[in-house]
């Protein structure tokens, strides 16, 4: 099961609770999550091979640093964006579509959706991190808990109970999960690193 089974379980969802005015919604959601996201992504990619170079050195203190400064840009990026979807969200709906329905059903599932949408940018860097250092089977686990292995289970279990608010909340709960996740495997590596003696590093 890859990233686009959860998009296909999504839409199967809504289509079933809320019909094609949820399938517009979710498209326009899916758009504005794109223009969120993007600029963090390309702080991720900058990151990964500062990161890797420096892991390679053995020069921990620098691969902190930009860890950690890649995952406060990058949430910082994010959070501008959920605060702007939270200030006019029927005019970042209004973008894509004029109908008053839509409008109304998207301002209330983007509320839902985005609600912790700012927590994506640990779980990006942390990603890249593992890529960069050569962790390849802790990146594609955190690569792939946000949108499937997490995500998906709440999506088919949560709509059974809730009908179309489970599938709105489906994705606010797996941002909360997989950042959890990300940061209990994210503090373990950093211990690690503490642990390691670090070779002396030039001014």
């Amino acid at each position: 099961m890859d990233v686009k089974s959860y998009r296909l379980i999504l839409n199967r969802k809504l289509a079933f609770y809320g019909g094609d005015l949820s399938l517009a919604t979710i498209g326009i959601i899916m758009s504005i999550t794109t223009f969120l996201v993007m600029p963090a992504m390309g702080i991720s990619q900058g990151a990964q091979p500062i990161i890797g170079y420096n892991y390679g050195a053995k020069q921990f203190g620098r691969v902190k640093d930009a860890l950690k400064l890649s995952i406060v840009s990058a949430t910082s990026i994010i959070a501008i964006g959920f605060i702007v979807s939270k200030i006019w969200p029927a005019q970042l709906i209004g973008l894509f579509n004029k109908n008053p329905e839509l409008i109304a059903q998207g301002i209330h599932a983007m509320e839902i959706f985005f609600k912790f949408i700012p927590l994506v940018g640990l779980q990006m860097i942390s990603t890249t991190y593992f890529q960069a250092v050569g962790k390849p089977k802790q990146a594609t686990l955190l690569g792939l808990s946000r949108q499937v292995i997490i995500f998906i289970p709440i999506l088919l279990i949560l709509p059974y109970f809730w009908g179309l608010e489970g599938a709105w909340w489906s994705a606010p709960l797996s941002d909360i999960s997989s950042f959890l996740l990300t940061g209990i495997w994210l503090w373990h590596e950093i211990r690690q690193l503490n642990k390691t003696k670090q070779l002396p590093q030039s001014q």
